[in-house]
C-alpha cells in the first residue's frame, strides 16, 4: 500500500513534467515560426498551418499574442499582456472570462513572459479556455526584442483522466499482490506467534507450580534459543526448589539433632538422673552442640553477606607457608585418629601475600576438612602450594596425589570463567586426597550453596554451605577456584590467588637461596 501511494505521486509528478516538456519542446519548434509571421515574413494561413500542426502534435491550444492584434485575451482588453495586446490562435477565438484572482495571476505570468522569460506553470487558470490549463510560455523575438507572447495550454481535465487511468492500474495492482501478501504475513505470523503462545501456557504453568514439559525445539534460530532458554530456566528453578527443599531439611536436622541433645542434658541434669561427677562431661557435650549450632549460624550469616555485597576483607601481608603450616598443623591430630597421612608441600622460597589471613585460613581449613574426613583410613591427604601463571577458563587442578591421569571434567568457580586481566603470576594452593570423589553428575554443582550429592559420602554430616563460601571468599580475593574429581581415584581443589604487587621475598628455612624446584612444584608451573 505504501509503494502504490508512492507510485501515484511520482506518476502524477512524472506526467505533469513529461506534459511540459512536451509543450516546450513544441514552443521552441514554433518561435521562430512565429517571429516570421510578426515581422510580416509569413501570412495569416502559414502561421495556422503550422500552429495546428503543433497543436495536433502536442496535444495543446496554441496562442500568439502580439503588439499589432487588438483582441485580447483577458476581459475588457487589459494592458497586462503587454502594449495592445491581441490573441491569436488555432482553433476556436479566445473567450474572455476568468475571475480576478485567475486574471491577477495570468496577468503577471503574462508580463514574465514581455519580460523575456521562459514560464513553466503546473495549474493556471486560462480565461480563454474558463478552466485550468498545464501552460508554457515562451517569448517571441526579433532583432533582439520581444515582438510577442507564444502561448500551449493543454486542459487540466485531459491530464486527471489520463493520470485516473494510471492510478486504477496502479491501485488494482496494489490489492492484488495484497491478497497473497495478506495469506503469507498470516501464515508466518501465526507460525511465528504459535511457540510464542506455547510459551505463554508453559510459563503460566510454571507461575501455577506446575512442572512444564521442555519445550520442543524449534526451525528459527531466535525462537529456538528463547525455548531453550526458557528449558534452561525450568529446570534450573526446579532444582533449585529441590535444593531449597533439600536445605530446609538439612537446616532443620541440624538445628534439631544438636537442640534436642542439649535438651536431653539439660532435662536428665535437672531430673537428677546425671550424677553431679559427670556434669562436666555433659556439660563438655552441650559446649560441643552450642558450638555446632553457632557454626551453622556463622555460615549461613557469612553467605548471606557474601552474596549480598557487604562483605569486607581485612587484607595485610601473610607468609604462605606459615599460613599452610598452621592449617595442616590443626587437621593433624583429626588425620592420626583416622591413621591418613597428611603430607605437605611448601614453596621452596616463602613468600607473602596480601589477603585476609582468616578468611583465606577458614578456605583452606574447610578443604583440609573435607579432604582428611571423606578420605579412607590409610590414605594420603596432600597439600601443595607452588607458584603458577594465571589459569585459562576451565583449568585443571594438578590432581598427581591420586596417581592417576589428569581426569577431562573439571569444574571451577564463575571466577575462573575469566581471564585474570594483568596477566602476572600468582600463588596456587592444592588439596588432593584418595576419597571415593564425586560423581560426574553432582560435580558441576559443588559450588553451590545447600547442594549436597545424596550418593556421595562428601555430602554426609553437612548442609552444602563449606564450598559455596569458600568460592565467595576466593573470588573477594580476585581468584578463582576448581574443583576435579573422579569416582574412586580421589578429588583435587585448587585454589589460585593473584600476588601482591609488592611481594616479600623471605629465606628459606632450610637450604641454600637460588635452590632448585621441586620436581611437583615444576610440575604445577608448568
Amino acid at each position: 500500500m505504501v509503494l502504490a501511494l508512492l507510485f501515484t505521486r511520482w506518476a502524477e509528478s512524472y506526467v505533469y513534467r513529461q506534459k511540459q516538456e512536451q509543450l516546450l519542446a513544441a514552443g521552441r519548434s514554433l518561435q521562430p515560426v512565429a517571429g516570421r509571421y510578426l515581422a510580416g515574413e509569413l501570412g495569416q494561413a502559414g502561421l495556422e498551418s503550422y500552429f495546428n500542426t503543433a497543436a495536433r502534435t502536442a496535444g495543446a491550444r496554441v496562442y500568439l499574442l502580439g503588439e499589432r492584434r487588438v483582441r485580447a485575451l483577458l476581459p475588457g482588453g487589459s494592458p497586462a499582456a503587454g502594449p495592445n495586446a491581441a490573441g491569436a490562435k488555432t482553433g476556436a477565438q479566445p473567450k474572455p472570462s476568468g475571475g480576478p484572482g485567475s486574471n491577477a495571476v495570468f496577468g503577471q505570468t503574462i508580463r514574465s513572459i514581455w519580460q523575456g522569460q521562459t514560464v513553466l506553470s503546473r495549474k493556471i487558470t486560462l480565461p480563454a479556455l474558463q478552466s485550468e490549463v498545464v501552460l508554457v510560455g515562451l517569448p517571441v523575438t526579433t532583432n533582439g526584442s520581444v515582438r510577442g507572447v507564444l502561448l500551449l495550454a493543454s486542459p487540466l481535465a485531459e491530464i486527471q483522466q489520463l493520470l485516473r487511468q494510471i492510478y486504477l492500474r496502479i491501485w488494482l495492482a496494489a490489492f492484488l499482490a495484497l491478497l497473497p501478501a495478506l495469506v503469507l504475513v498470516y501464515l508466518a505470523a501465526r507460525r511465528l506467534v504459535a511457540p510464542i503462545k506455547e510459551l505463554q501456557q508453559a510459563a503460566l504453568h510454571l507461575a501455577a507450580g506446575e512442572t512444564p514439559p521442555d519445550l520442543p525445539a524449534q526451525e528459527s534460530s531466535e525462537i529456538a534459543d528463547l525455548a531453550a532458554a526458557f528449558n534452561y530456566m525450568k529446570n534450573r528453578l526446579r532444582q533449585l526448589e529441590k535444593l531449597r527443599s533439600e536445605m530446609i531439611a538439612a537446616i532443620s536436622h541440624e538445628l534439631r539433632t544438636p537442640l534436642t541433645s542439649l535438651r536431653g542434658f539439660i532435662q536428665a541434669m535437672r531430673d537428677g538422673v546425671i550424677d553431679r561427677e559427670q556434669y562436666p562431661r555433659y556439660l563438655q557435650l552441650a559446649h560441643s552442640e552450642t558450638m555446632r549450632l553457632i557454626q551453622l549460624v556463622q555460615d549461613l550469616m557469612d553467605l548471606a553477606r557474601l552474596q549480598s555485597g557487604n562483605f569486607t576483607l581485612q587484607p595485610a601481608p601473610c607468609p604462605v607457608n606459615q599460613l599452610l603450616e598452621e592449617v595442616v598443623a590443626a587437621l593433624q591430630l583429626a588425620a592420626q585418629e583416622k591413621h591418613i597421612d597428611l603430607q605437605l608441600q611448601p614453596l621452596p622460597r616463602e613468600i607473602a601475600i596480601t589477603c585476609d589471613r582468616d578468611r583465606l585460613k577458614q578456605v583452606l581449613l574447610n578443604l583440609l576438612h573435607n579432604a582428611v574426613k571423606f578420605s579412607p583410613p590409610g590414605r594420603s591427604v596432600t597439600v601443595q602450594a607452588a607458584r603458577s601463571q594465571p589459569p585459562r577458563p576451565g583449568f585443571v587442578p594438578p590432581h598427581s596425589a591420586t596417581g592417576g591421569d589428569v581426569p577431562s571434567r573439571p569444574v571451577s568457580g564463575d571466577g575462573a570463567r575469566r581471564e585474570n586481566g594483568s596477566g602476572k603470576p600468582g600463588l596456587s594452593i592444592t588439596v588432593m586426597d584418595q576419597g571415593p570423589g564425586i560423581p560426574a553428575e553432582d560435580l558441576p554443582f559443588v559450588f553451590e550453596k545447600f547442594y549436597r550429592a545424596e550418593k556421595n559420602a562428601r555430602s554426609a554430616g553437612g548442609i552444602g554451605l563449606g564450598l559455596a563460601i569458600a568460592k565467595n571468599l576466593v573470588e573477594l580475593h580476585g581468584g578463582h577456584i576448581a574443583i576435579d574429581s573422579q569416582p574412586g581415584r580421589g578429588t583435587a581443589v585448587t585454589v589460585w590467588l593473584p600476588a601482591a604487587d609488592t611481594t616479600r621475598q623471605c629465606e628459606p628455612e632450610s637450604g641454600l637461596p637460588g635452590e632448585k624446584i621441586s620436581p611437583e612444584t615444576e610440575h604445577t608451573l608448568q
